[in-house]
C-alpha cells in the first residue's frame, strides 16, 4: 500500500510538472505572438484603442489561458485514463455486469 501511494504521488508530481511546463509554454508563445502582432499594427489603431485597458485585458486573457491549460487539462486527461481504467477493471471482475452497467447508462443519463 506504501509503495502504491508514493507511486501515485510521483506520478502526480510529474503530471502536474509537465502540465506546468506546457502551459508556461504556450502562454509564452501567445504572449510573443501578441506583442509582434501590436507592434505591427498602424499608428492610427494605437490613437483610437486605449493601450493600457487593452494591455490589461491581454494580460488577463493569457492568465485564463495559461491556468485552462495547466489545470483543466491535465484533470481532464486524469479522469478519463482513471474511466478507462475502472472499466477495464471491471470487465476482469464481471464482463456481463459491466455490459448490464453499460446499457443502462443511456436510459439514465436520459432520465437525468
Amino acid at each position: 500500500m506504501t509503495v502504491t501511494t508514493i507511486i501515485s504521488t510521483i506520478a502526480s508530481y510529474v503530471r502536474v510538472l509537465s502540465f506546468s511546463i506546457m502551459s508556461e509554454r504556450i502562454s509564452k508563445n501567445l504572449s510573443k505572438d501578441v506583442f509582434s502582432a501590436i507592434v505591427h499594427k498602424d499608428v492610427s489603431f494605437f490613437d483610437e484603442k486605449k493601450i493600457g485597458e487593452f494591455l490589461s485585458r491581454l494580460s488577463s486573457d493569457i492568465t485564463i489561458i495559461k491556468n485552462g491549460l495547466g489545470v483543466n487539462v491535465a484533470m481532464f486527461i486524469r479522469t478519463l485514463f482513471m474511466l478507462f481504467l475502472m472499466l477495464i477493471l471491471l470487465f476482469v471482475i464481471s464482463w456481463q455486469l459491466t455490459l448490464i452497467m453499460l446499457a443502462s447508462l443511456a436510459p439514465t443519463l436520459i432520465c437525468i
